[in-house]
């Protein structure tokens, strides 16, 4: 860094960080297996759902998987990818995260088969069904976002084996509060042996 090393206060879980600093500023930055990155009580990268790898360069932020639930702080940045794929975004105060409604027509991210969802009744109150099936073992994670790109709730994360599938929602955030009215997004993201693919379905709470 240019600016006194007793100037700069870094606190993260990941066990290799490489930073450019700009003045007392970071202006560029490889990090791996990262879930909290914080510089001088800024919040640098955040991830809900794992560890992520992050690189910063320019105007570019590079990451190493694709259905990280991440804000990542990133003024002036214009793409996210995971290696050859844009991945969608939203901005909020400076701060990057993955726009769910950017994606519903999602096809396969590898050569997975794609992936079918609908929910029932939608719109909905106070309780809606997602559907979907499964052509080969798979391990499917559902989670529901709001128009902001926010988590609202983990629906699941696990193992289903081949056939039609269902999960109810009862409108409730992973603290058990009602939601208020609204649009809503379920992201679904399949992984089997054949590939991964992701599916949004749209979803709207009427009161």
């Amino acid at each position: 860094p240019s600016a006194p090393a007793d100037d700069i206060h870094v606190q993260t879980d990941a066990p290799l960080l490489l930073a450019r600093f700009d003045e007392s500023a970071l202006s560029g930055y490889l990090v791996a297996d990262v879930e909290s990155l914080v510089v001088d009580d800024t919040a640098q990268v955040m991830v809900a759902n794992g560890v992520l790898g992050v690189a910063r360069s320019g105007t570019t932020i590079n990451i190493d998987r694709y259905d990280a639930e991440f804000a990542i702080y990133a003024p002036g940045a214009t793409e996210i990818r995971y290696h050859d794929q844009a991945i969608p975004f939203i901005e909020t105060g400076g701060y990057l995260s993955p726009d769910p409604t950017a994606i519903a027509s999602d096809g396969p991210l590898t050569s997975g088969r794609k992936l079918r969802a609908s929910a029932y009744p939608n719109p909905f109150n106070p309780s809606t069904t997602v559907a979907f099936e499964v052509t080969e073992v798979a391990r499917v994670s559902a989670v529901v976002y709001d128009v902001a790109g926010r988590v609202v709730r983990h629906l699941f994360d696990r193992t289903f084996t081949t056939g039609p599938q269902t999960i109810g929602w009862a409108g409730d955030d992973d603290a058990g509060r009602v939601v208020s009215s609204g649009v809503y997004f379920v992201r679904l993201i399949s992984v089997s042996p054949s590939g991964s693919s992701a599916s949004t379905v749209k979803i709207t709470i009427v009161k």
